[in-house]
């Protein structure tokens, strides 16, 4: 009896249809674009949202012993081109509070790029290490928040990176006494900026963000509980005082994200309204105001 022939070997074994073939090759194709496509999206994701220390650098200590409050502003584009230092020395002014005010902005940055620039070299553009280092402020209010919930970073992420600001702050001997919580703006009516942009919102906001749009609310709180969470009295600046509705007060603002001078003008008083509070405790404080 013959056995059967041994199709490595024989001619005649039938091979697989070339149909089949291309459909193997086809799945492994895919198979393979979809590994390395996690891939790039996770090492994306990682590198977008890599929670990071503050910088360290050797922090000189504070000397104090001014006659007058001196108020350092640092954040995102709401603390830039020193918008906010006329209008906060003059309503410190009115509330008989002596001030020098000096700001630092970088537009567009969230908290993790405004930590950053605490300690960048002061010719890195955006760089607020000069006015940390240089001044030795009573009160150093932190304004930042709205690209990290416009971009949903993540509650997590902002609040660690604030938390960061803080400790290097206090290291470095200053009083950060107030710091603005995430401010009311047109979350829900931003534009679009291209599709790239608006496919990455999306995703940051279904993976980071439960698909919620207006995320204003949770971020606030996730920096409140991690404050709470430290031994340190840090005072968050409310910002009700300027408005609890972006839609009903849209006469506040010259965009979606953005102030208008009336509503720098309402946040500005109440920074001062905070701030005075802080210099009714110090007996150094004299009458008047300066600002540059």
């Amino acid at each position: 009896m013959k056995s059967a022939p041994n199709c490595a070997y024989a001619h005649n074994c039938q091979s697989a249809p070339k149909g089949t073939i291309l459909r193997y090759r086809i799945a492994w194709t895919l198979a393979a674009i979809t590994l390395v496509s996690g891939l790039l999206i996770s090492g994306y994701l990682k590198f977008q949202r890599r929670f990071e220390a503050a910088p360290d650098f050797p922090l000189t200590p504070r000397r104090g012993g001014f006659s007058m409050l001196w108020v350092g502003l640092v954040g995102d584009s709401w603390a830039s081109g020193h918008k906010l230092d006329a209008p906060l020395a003059r309503h410190l002014s009115a509330r008989g509070v002596a001030a020098t005010v000096v700001s630092s902005g970088h537009p567009g940055t969230t908290s993790r790029q405004i930590m950053r620039d605490m300690g960048a070299a002061p010719s890195t553009p955006g760089s607020s290490r000069e006015l940390l280092m240089n001044g030795d402020w009573d009160c150093l209010v932190i304004i930042d928040g709205v690209n990290d919930t416009a971009g949903h970073m993540g509650s997590g992420f902002y609040a660690h990176h604030m938390v960061e600001m803080i400790g290097l702050c206090r290291r470095r001997g200053l009083p950060v006494f107030l710091v603005l919580e995430v401010p009311e703006y047109g979350i829900e009516s931003l534009p679009d900026t291209g599709w790239l942009s608006k496919a990455k919102h999306i995703l940051f906001r279904y993976l980071f963000d439960g698909r919620q749009v207006n995320v204003i609310a949770a971020y606030r709180k996730a920096l409140a509980d991690a404050l709470i969470a430290r031994p340190w009295d840090i005072p968050i600046i409310s910002f009700s005082a300027v408005t609890t509705d972006y839609t009903a007060s849209t006469n506040l603002y010259a965009n979606p994200s953005h102030l208008n001078g009336w509503g720098r003008e309402a946040l500005a008083a109440a920074i001062a309204d905070a701030a005075a509070a802080l210099a009714d405790s110090m007996a150094n404080v004299t009458k008047g105001a300066t600002f540059f």
